[in-house]
C-alpha cells in the first residue's frame, strides 16, 4: 500500500510546477537518497539557499521557543554538519515534549499556531526535522516518536493525502506529509532488511 502510495503522491508532485513546489520551509530537499530506494527520478528544484537560517545560538531549546523558522535553520544545521551540538539539544527537547505531551499535543499546538491547519504544519515540519536527526545520527528514538505522531490524524491522514497534493492551499503541508511517508517507509524497509 504504502509503495503504490509514494508512487502515486510523487506522480503528482511532478506535475506542479518548480515554483509551487518551493515552497518557504523547502519540504522536498535532501530526499533524493529516500527517492532512489523507491526508484523515483528526482526532481530539478532549485538550489536549496540559505538565506532564511536563523540563528540557533540564542532561543533556549524548547516547545515554547519553537516555530518553522527554526525548523528550517536546524534542518540546515544538519544537513550542512554544523552547530550539531545545538541541533541534538533541540532534538532531544522537541522529542521529550512530543512524548510527555502526545495526549495534549494538538491543544496545545493549536493554542500556539492559533489555527488547526498552522499547527499541523508546525508538527509536520517538527517531525522532519526529528526523522532527519534520527537519520543523521542513527537514533532510532527520533523514529519511534515521529511513528507515534503519526498516529495522530490531525497531523497525517494518508487517505487524503493524494487529494492534499492536488490542492494549492493544502501544498505546504502535503509536502511535509509525502516526505515523512517516504523517508518512513525507507528507514523502516530498510530495518526490516
Amino acid at each position: 500500500m504504502s509503495h503504490s502510495l509514494i508512487t502515486t503522491c510523487w506522480t503528482i508532485i511532478g506535475q506542479h510546477d518548480q515554483k509551487s513546489l518551493t515552497t518557504d520551509f523547502d519540504p522536498l530537499y535532501h530526499i533524493d537518497q529516500y527517492l532512489q530506494y523507491f526508484d523515483l527520478a528526482p526532481l530539478s528544484l532549485p538550489e536549496h539557499h540559505s538565506k532564511n537560517v536563523l540563528s540557533i545560538n540564542s532561543l533556549e531549546p524548547g516547545f515554547k521557543n519553537v516555530s518553522n523558522d527554526i525548523l528550517y535553520s536546524l534542518r540546515h544545521h544538519i544537513y550542512t554538519q554544523t552547530k550539531l551540538e545545538k541541533v541534538e539539544k533541540w532534538a532531544e527537547k522537541l522529542m521529550r515534549f512530543c512524548e510527555i505531551r502526545y495526549a495534549s499535543l494538538k491543544k496545545r499546538t493549536i493554542k500556539k499556531c492559533r489555527t488547526s491547519s498552522a499547527a499541523q504544519l508546525l508538527i509536520l515540519h517538527l517531525s522532519s526535522f526529528l526523522m532527519d536527526q534520527s537519520r543523521s545520527i542513527d537514533d532510532l528514538r527520533y523514529l519511534n516518536t515521529v511513528l507515534k505522531l503519526l498516529d495522530l490524524r490531525w497531523i497525517l491522514n494518508k487517505k487524503r493525502l493524494i487529494s492534499n497534493l492536488s490542492n494549492s492551499k493544502e501544498l505546504s503541508s502535503a509536502l511535509f506529509q509525502f516526505r515523512i511517508v517516504l523517508m518512513t517507509e525507507c528507514i523502516l524497509n530498510q530495518i526490516d532488511n
